[in-house]
């Protein structure tokens, strides 16, 4: 991935994040945290990083159980993060 960071970081550099409505928690190092993300810092840079960076994702979906949140909703293409979600839930109600 790193030998992409430049043509990556041109090509995406007309992003112009916005506000998100509802909260959003990435699962990027750098980014985790137990509050959603400030979505207008997902530039370029961001991404890269996404691409980059290991995902930490049962750790987010563990921190957002801990939190109280009971509703998790995942969008994409095909569902390849669901039975990480069912996993990580079940292995929280032990």
């Amino acid at each position: 991935v790193q030998g992409l960071r430049d043509r990556l970081l041109s090509d995406l550099a007309g992003l112009a994040p916005q506000a998100a409505r509802i909260p959003l928690y990435s699962t990027v190092p750098s980014a985790l945290s137990d509050h959603p993300l400030d979505s207008t810092t997902m530039d370029a840079e961001y991404w890269y990083r996404n691409l980059r960076e290991p995902v930490r994702f049962h750790d987010g979906v563990a921190t957002l159980l801990a939190q109280g949140e009971q509703v998790f909703v995942e969008l994409s293409a095909h569902p390849v993060l669901t039975p990480a979600i069912a996993d990580t839930l079940a292995r929280t109600a032990e």
